[in-house]
């Protein structure tokens, strides 16, 4: 597989609005119709605005715990027990978040590739190991990391991008891949939450799984449910054809 450089800028000299929307600040709350072209346009304008909020990585954060993030460590913690003086590399980090289920001893790497999430963790003690990059393109040695952790992210790749992902995932990680996300289902607040989210390639629990198979072995998969479905599971990256050519 072709290697790749990380898309990496320094941060002094990036400034962007994550949602693509810098001329929006808020101050006056757009009044919310949706009869016509011009209240659908107005819902738009809001969902805009709410995902360029959620986007601060204070109001992340307190979103984030609103929608589970505490169930979601304590879904985690057992199956990152193992990694303690080991190298962790959390792809789609955001404001590392979940850095409290690694045991003190792992070496955690944080990636990605929002600067105002970066900005967030720099700020936040202790110093960690940080690279602002594309989880489709890690920029990483060939088995240089002995677990990757990639949480709520694949609804945010579409599926050339998920595909690229794995393929990088499957290339530097020597150990284990522990993959989180929620998937679709019928439900009417899974559905709701759904509408609102900033991803927009909501997957199947059998797309998910079937993606992830495309380079690793599933070790152990569990699903479970609080606002949303969701689908955890381990996964060791399966030998490359070059490797055993």
């Amino acid at each position: 597989m072709t290697k790749c450089a990380l898309p990496c800028s320094p941060v002094q000299n990036q400034e962007r609005d994550a949602c693509g929307a810098p001329g929006i600040d808020g101050n006056e709350a757009p009044r919310v119709s949706c009869r016509g072209p011009r209240g659908v346009a107005r819902v738009s304008l809001l969902l805009r605005f709410s995902h360029w909020l959620a986007a601060r990585p204070w109001v992340y954060d307190r979103v984030q715990r609103l929608a589970g993030a505490g169930v979601v460590r304590r879904r985690l913690r057992p199956r990152l027990a193992e990694t303690g003086g080991r190298t962790v590399l959390d792809v789609g980090a955001g404001t590392g978040l979940y850095l409290s289920c690694l045991p003190p001893s792992a070496r955690y790497i944080w990636l990605d590739n929002d600067l105002r999430k970066l900005e967030g963790v720099r700020s936040t003690p202790p110093a960690r190991h940080a690279l602002l990059g594309d989880a489709a393109c890690l920029g990483l040695r060939d088995a240089s990391v002995d677990f990757a952790t990639c949480t709520n992210v694949s609804h945010h790749l579409d599926d050339g991008q998920l595909a690229r992902c794995v393929d990088e995932l499957a290339r530097v990680v020597r150990g284990k891949l522990i993959l989180h996300d929620a998937v679709t289902t019928a439900r009417p607040i899974s559905r709701l939450l759904w509408s609102l989210d900033r991803g927009s390639h909501p997957r199947s629990r059998d797309a998910l799984v079937a993606a992830v198979q495309q380079r690793f072995d599933i070790e152990d998969l569990e699903q479970y449910s609080t606002w949303h479905e969701y689908l955890l599971l381990v996964a060791v990256p399966r030998p490359s054809r070059q490797a055993t050519s």
